[in-house]
């Protein structure tokens, strides 16, 4: 019946809006962890073919390489301490939507944490990695956010990445976790040389 259908129909939105909100951190509206997970083992599973591909001698479907990068606002604490937690968490918001914003709609942003995010990318060139990165920094960095009370704060973030496969001769040496590995020691590094 109509009815039926109806009720079918509700059941499967409501079925897919609490499957988004399993994989969706609620501030940011980003995607979480969980789904990073879910969502590199696919990638994970591309790179495989791609490494048969060359192992085989045939030229790989895509060809592309993986960009793995954690993104961190610089002194964080501050807007908190000096505005409080409204202001930090429309910070984070419009930080997320930079982000997001900076990239293609086949990226993906995640909110890793606190405030450090986690973008994957597909590059055609390894050296494009280096690109990415500074167009992430440079959104965040133009970004404002406005006040209830008309100030506009500013804020600068450190940008560690990796790429993947990492050793091009030996692509099967590292997998994704490792690349985040890598990619937070650098990010740290960003931030003991000045940050930004």
């Amino acid at each position: 019946s109509i009815d039926q259908s109806r009720k079918h129909r509700r059941a499967i939105e409501l079925s897919l809006q609490l499957s988004d909100l399993a994989v969706r951190d609620t501030l940011t509206k980003l995607y979480n962890r969980r789904f990073l997970h879910e969502f590199m083992s696919v990638e994970a599973a591309r790179i495989a073919r791609d490494v048969t591909d060359v192992e085989h001698g045939r030229q790989p479907e895509y060809n592309a390489s993986t960009g793995v990068y954690m993104v961190d606002l610089d002194h964080f604490k501050c807007v908190n301490d000096a505005h409080g937690h409204n202001a930090g968490d429309d910070m984070l918001k419009e930080a997320a939507e930079a982000l997001t914003s900076a990239l293609r709609n086949s990226d993906v942003v995640v909110r890793w944490g606190g405030e450090e995010f986690v973008a994957v990318t597909r590059v055609k060139q390894r050296e494009h990695t280096a690109v990415v990165a500074e167009k992430l920094r440079r959104a965040v960095e133009q970004m404002e956010t406005r006040l209830g009370n008309g100030n506009v704060l500013r804020v600068t973030c450190s940008v560690g990445f990796c790429v993947i496969p990492f050793f091009p001769d030996k692509p099967r040496l590292l997998v994704w976790e490792q690349a985040l590995e890598i990619a937070d020691p650098a990010l740290y590094r960003a931030k003991a040389e000045g940050r930004n």
